[in-house]
């Protein structure tokens, strides 16, 4: 029933922070976990969401890939986040994708197959902290 929704997937430390965010701002989601301890969770919290491996297409229409507006990949490996791109694309190919990478070479590989933005976690939270730490000594 949901369209112009934002599909979630994996529920780990990127995840949670994720649906955090849209649970403050009201914004509707899915999250796909197959993750036991990590759907437990979520069923506790009566989140909206999918039990399977995103990486496989007919659980991405479960999730409502043909209506979702944006989905956002943040599996912790790189292979299946790109198998993730191409399940997606196929399914709808007018879907904005928001990626994680682990290795800053998969950033070029998953925007040259349709990814609209590619983040490295560790070297975006670096960055913000170098900054955070200029920012106090230039006070």
């Amino acid at each position: 029933q949901l369209k112009e929704h934002v599909i979630v997937c994996g529920y780990g430390k990127v995840g949670k922070n994720i649906v955090s965010n849209f649970i403050r701002e009201d914004i509707p989601f899915v999250v796909i976990e197959n993750e036991p301890n990590a759907i437990e969770i979520l069923e506790r919290n009566n989140l909206l969401h999918v039990c399977g491996d995103a990486t496989y297409g007919e659980i991405l229409d479960v999730a409502g890939i043909s209506k979702g507006k944006i989905l956002i990949s943040c599996l912790s490996n790189d292979a299946d986040n790109l198998y993730v791109i191409l399940e997606a694309k196929e399914r709808n190919p007018n879907i904005r994708l928001i990626l994680r990478a682990s290795r800053p070479e998969s950033v070029k590989r998953f925007l040259k197959l349709g990814a609209d933005k590619v983040i490295l976690p560790e070297e975006a939270g670096a960055n913000q902290m170098a900054d955070l730490a200029i920012e106090l000594l230039r006070g």
